[in-house]
């Protein structure tokens, strides 16, 4: 089963654009455009690396927090 390119265009645009550019409506729309574009429908394997990838970025940030790390909005691993 393959997903659209408008799908996947918003799945890589949360994981890659900055919370300002998702935050403005209007930058968002036009980049998930701009990635719909030039993405490939997601099949069914990049979909199951794509969610492994999101559980190991929140067991990573469950046990930085777990140890007392801060995270600073500059930091890529905030949420």
């Amino acid at each position: 089963m393959a997903l659209s390119a408008e799908y996947k265009a918003g799945i890589e645009a949360i994981l890659n654009l900055s919370r300002a550019t998702l935050s403005d409506a209007t930058e968002a729309r036009d980049w998930r455009d701009v990635l719909a574009h030039s993405a490939e429908p997601m099949d069914s394997g990049e979909r199951g690396r794509l969610e492994a990838s999101a559980q190991l970025k929140n067991s990573s940030r469950q046990r930085m927090r777990s140890r007392g790390h801060c995270f600073s909005s500059a930091s890529p691993m905030t949420e």
